[in-house]
């Protein structure tokens, strides 16, 4: 398992935990073989878009690396820090920029940009050039760890109040239930009577094929006796049907309305606290941030505490009431069909991870993207006097296109995790199924007969291949082998 600050780094951020070894490799070579003390990302380019630029401090040199596209610019600024004289900060409201200058300059010879979140690192890095230029020389061992630390720091100060407890925040969201109690209750109510009513059907039907169909099939049961139990079976099946959608519906109801009062009490919340924050903190945040905070993202926490946990409990209500249906019809097949439930609950765990990272970048994204906006409206008279209509434009559809990649990743992942989930379940249920038997298979799928004792490829009604899987793959140009690289090649087409 990772450290906690690496956990960080791969959850909540998009960049390097530490500066990668090619990178190292190429600066320490530049700065004639001295290593390096001190380095920070500065995440902006001239055009003040995401990129990444590494500045680094060894004994005696500042160099500077771009990295785009996961290759590394061959072309590295290396400054004596002798020649520094000067260094000029210019704070902003997203962003700040760094001059550094020589004697008797204008130009600086070093610019750095950055955003507020490489702050600590940068900041830790413009200390020590200061100190040099106030005559004092600060020694210090190399480290990952000042990198690290002032990138996750602002991060954990965040998670301070719930660090202690994982599911404190849960709680704490739940505390917008408390003056809703009643229409908590009703909709629990109606989620639960539509839960246990998703059971019934399959005993009704099963019923219906065990005490009506086969014995009437079979002789034994004659048609006026049949159709009053029929008559019987498919009333209740149907009352249970109709009970289930007004269960739903009441769900439906309560709970879409009892959203509505929760996140009216989250925005109005989230902005009388607005104007209890200092200056300060409104200069360095986004804009497009705070009125995501307050519009999108209290829209998404009212969402999952009005229906989240509601479905997370009928979830696991509904899958004990499965197992236990199953049990009970049969205990051999109940077992069969729950033992890999623990299994299940585990990968469907582990990529709610992975997908809880590629939503928190997406949310960042768009956040970005609302800034765009929040920018240009209110100043579009400045926009359109000095005629920055058309930086504008590209700045919008440059972030907007950035949040609709991030989307189109998300819904590759999701919707790749279910279908080889699937298949995976159904590949084991084989197994089980054929274990101690002699099983005949036809099948077009050739994974599903890995395990057979012996194949047999027909074509066009003649048997031209035949041996275990194995066996039939080491046949050049063999009619199987063609099948099965080509599979295999179609399922590497369909994840890209």
């Amino acid at each position: 398992m990772s450290d906690p600050v690496s956990q960080i780094f791969d959850r909540y951020l998009d960049q390097p935990p530490t500066l990668p070894t090619e990178v190292r490799r190429r600066l320490e070579q530049a700065c004639q073989g001295e290593i390096i003390q001190l380095y920070a990302l500065a995440d902006l380019d001239a055009s003040l878009r995401l990129c990444q630029i590494w500045v680094t401090l060894t004994a005696n040199y500042l160099a500077v690396i771009r990295v785009a596209d996961r290759r590394v610019d061959e072309h590295i600024r290396v400054v004596p820090r002798g020649r520094l004289d000067k260094i000029i900060e210019q704070p902003g409201l997203s962003c700040t920029v760094v001059h550094l200058l020589e004697r008797a300059e204008e130009h600086p010879f070093v610019t750095i940009r950055y955003t507020h979140r490489q702050r600590g690192a940068i900041g830790h890095l413009l200390y020590v050039l200061d100190q040099q230029l106030n005559g004092r020389t600060l020694e210090f061992t190399p480290s990952d760890e000042r990198y690290r630390e002032a990138i996750v720091r602002p991060i954990r100060e965040a998670q301070a109040s719930v660090s202690g407890n994982r599911l404190a925040i849960v709680w704490r969201l739940l505390g917008y239930l408390r003056p809703y109690r009643a229409q908590v209750a009703l909709g629990m109510f109606g989620a639960t009577v539509m839960t246990l009513a998703r059971l019934l059907p399959p005993f009704f039907t099963g019923q219906v094929v065990d005490q009506v169909i086969q014995p009437f099939q079979g002789g034994t049961l004659q048609l006026a006796q049949a159709w009053p139990l029929a008559l019987t079976l498919l009333g209740g099946l149907t009352v249970t049907l109709i009970l289930q959608e007004c269960a739903a519906w009441v769900r439906l109801r309560t709970m879409a309305v009892l959203g509505e009062h929760v996140a009216r009490d989250l925005r109005t919340q989230m902005y009388d606290h607005l104007h209890k924050l200092s200056v300060s903190y409104f200069s360095s945040k986004q804009t497009g941030s705070i009125i995501s905070r307050v519009g999108s993202d209290s829209d998404r926490i009212w969402d999952f505490i009005a229906f989240g946990v509601v479905e997370l409990s009928l979830s696991f209500l509904l899958l004990i009431g499965l197992s236990a249906v199953l049990i009970v019809l049969d205990w051999r097949l109940g077992l069969v069909m729950t033992v890999p439930l623990p299994i299940l609950l585990v990968l469907i765990y582990r990529n709610g991870r992975v997908m809880h990272a590629f939503f928190l970048r997406a949310w960042r994204k768009w956040s970005n993207l609302t800034d765009a906006l929040s920018d240009v409206v209110p100043g579009i008279r400045v926009v359109k006097v000095f005629d920055q209509a058309e930086h504008e434009k590209r700045r919008f559809g440059e972030r907007n296109d950035d949040f609709t990649d991030e989307c189109f990743r998300i819904h590759h992942v999701w919707t790749g995790f279910w279908p080889i989930l699937m298949l995976h379940q159904i590949q084991e249920a084989l197994n089980r199924l054929i274990a101690g038997r002699t099983v005949v298979a036809i099948a077009h799928r050739l994974s599903t007969l890995k395990r057979a004792t012996r194949l047999l490829v027909l074509k066009e009604g003649r048997l031209i291949e035949q041996g275990t899987h194995a066996q039939l793959l080491e046949i050049p140009n063999g009619v199987y082998r063609r099948l099965h690289d080509m599979q295999i090649q179609l399922n590497e087409v369909h994840a890209i």
